[in-house]
């Protein structure tokens, strides 16, 4: 306590801190302690009908709201985003950013190791981090479905039938439809290529067997079947056939016997071999060359062979693939320069600001420990002092005079006052060495810091010099703020010139070809009037 207090009740004193015992006579002191009496009768709680019943329906409102939400969030995203679904979980985010660090590695750089002749056949030119999130769940596995037949549909007559087959959060997806079909039997010819992941957390794989309307359609019967069995049968070869039963949707129908459905699971027969493809700019198709089953081209190349027509089937004029290779290239470097500017000007305001956060922790215990020792005279303050108390102190003080103007008084002390302690031992003080009063370290003695870490000796000491350097610091302050903003500002400015910098290189480059073009053109028809010339 700053100042000693005047009443017998210690707890009062400790709850009004120095209010009680400003004033030394006689008649302040009975003044204080009536304060001190009526501050501490107990508040009586008034019940407010209108108060509570207001709460309450605000409370019911919002369950109800909450509880539409949640029981239609297919219709409000649909309304929102065009979608009723959400295409991510828990397990996209853990692949997103752990694996791949949030989108800026995407693992291509381990096929140059796995493109080895000793490295084993089953991971020879694959993404070792996506065989390790495939073999932890976080990465999906492709597995073929194929022999799709249906029977024993809870339906009357012919119908024109349809699958739509939905996993994890990938949109659905349908096979063709089987038009005028008796619901005893129907065949699909389509393959279809799950994407599923080996974990517990992937939601089943749902197939529902549709029958078209003339609006809309109509769900006939439905399966759920487990993701991490799909996985286990595909790479069995005795497993892969399997007949499921499926649950008639319509609850008010009679049938004789459950509907079912054939499904073959196999593991992926591309023979492209499409998920081990690195090269971006190259084209597979399915054409025997030799040994392999693939043909490759370069995409220049496949361009020139294959021309880009309309939907009429006529020609159409397209960018040269050099140059969009070379604006590719531009954005690339353009990218990687506004994430370095970026990461580079983060990094300087966030050091910045914990620097001055250290500074202004270490100038305010400073601060708190010259206040101590100018009140020492007045109050029963015994050093060393500990962290709460100095802390109770500079709370004290600053509810003393705060408002008064005043400087330089003991609840207040000037700069110079400040600096006879924090220039110790330089300046000859021995307020330290008499006290034994331990260097003050910054972001010490919070009791939540203490108890997360297990240790009450945290915190950064406070270097010697360090409020010379705090008042040359303040007199910079607001021009470092402006710097500050100027930098987080100049991310946008950045972009915006690597942007301008590539639609300009973009212009000159179809002015450039422009102009080729023009000349060939203008060539083309001095050969043409020279051969008529000649042979006219």
């Amino acid at each position: 306590r700053v100042l000693k207090c005047c009443h017998k009740d210690i707890a009062c004193c400790q709850r009004l801190g120095s209010s009680c015992c400003l004033d030394k006579s006689e008649k302040a002191r009975k003044s204080s302690v009536d304060r001190c009496k009526d501050r501490s009768k107990p508040e009586t709680m008034v019940f407010d009908p209108v108060k509570f019943t207001n709460e309450i329906v605000v409370i019911c409102v919002v369950l109800v709201a909450l509880a539409l939400l949640c029981r239609y969030r297919d219709r409000v995203l649909l309304a929102l985003t065009g979608d009723d679904k959400l295409h991510g979980n828990l397990l996209d985010c853990l692949w997103y950013g752990i694996f791949q660090c949030c989108g800026s590695c995407s693992g291509e750089w381990t096929r140059f190791f796995t493109m080895c002749p000793c490295c084993p056949p089953r991971y020879r030119r694959k993404n070792l981090v996506k065989s390790l999130g495939q073999a932890l769940g976080f990465n999906s596995h492709s597995v073929e479905l194929k022999n799709i037949v249906v029977g024993d549909l809870p339906f009357d007559g012919r119908g024109d039938f349809y699958l739509s087959v939905t996993c994890a959060a990938n949109p659905d997806m349908v096979t063709s439809l089987a038009e005028e079909k008796l619901p005893k039997v129907v065949h699909f010819p389509e393959i279809l290529t799950l994407k599923l992941r080996n974990s517990w957390l992937e939601s089943a794989v749902c197939i529902t067997v549709k029958e078209l309307n003339i609006l809309g359609s109509q769900d006939l019967c439905q399966v759920h079947i487990n993701p991490m069995s799909v996985l286990r049968w595909s790479s069995d070869t005795n497993e892969k056939m399997k007949r499921f039963e499926m649950k008639t949707l319509d609850i008010t129908r009679e049938t004789v016997t459950p509907a079912w459905i054939l499904l073959e699971f196999d593991e992926p027969q591309e023979v492209r071999e499409i998920d081990n493809l690195r090269d971006a700019d190259l084209v597979r198709t399915a054409t025997r060359t030799g040994d392999r089953q693939y043909a490759e081209v370069d995409l220049t190349t496949y361009k020139q062979q294959y021309s880009l027509l309309d939907p009429s089937g006529h020609a159409m004029d397209e960018p040269l693939e050099e140059d969009l290779s070379e604006i590719r290239t531009m954005r690339t470097c353009a990218a990687w320069c506004f994430a370095c500017w970026n990461c580079w000007t983060s990094m300087l305001v966030l050091a910045y600001l914990g620097f001055r956060t250290y500074v202004w922790s270490c100038y305010r215990r400073f601060n708190w420990l010259t206040m101590a020792r100018l009140n020492e005279a007045k109050s029963a303050i015994t050093f060393p002092i500990s962290f709460p108390d100095m802390q109770k102190i500079g709370s004290q003080c600053q509810a003393e005079v705060e408002g008064t103007g005043l400087e330089g008084v003991p609840c207040r002390p000037s700069i110079e006052q400040i600096d006879e302690i924090c220039n110790e031992p330089g300046n000859g003080g021995t307020f330290f060495e008499t006290t034994h009063q331990p260097w003050p370290k910054a972001f010490s003695g919070y009791e939540w810091v203490e108890d997360i870490t297990g240790n009450t000796q945290v915190g950064i000491k406070c270097f010697n010099g360090l409020c010379d350097f705090r008042n040359e610091l303040v007199k910079w302050e607001w021009s470092l703020i402006l710097l500050c903003v100027f930098l987080l500002l100049s991310n946008c400015g950045v972009r915006a010139c690597c942007n301008s910098w590539i639609r300009q290189h973009r212009a000159n480059k179809m002015k450039q070809r422009h102009e080729e073009f023009q000349s060939l053109k203008k060539e083309t028809k001095e050969k043409q009037a020279t051969g008529r010339g000649i042979f006219g």
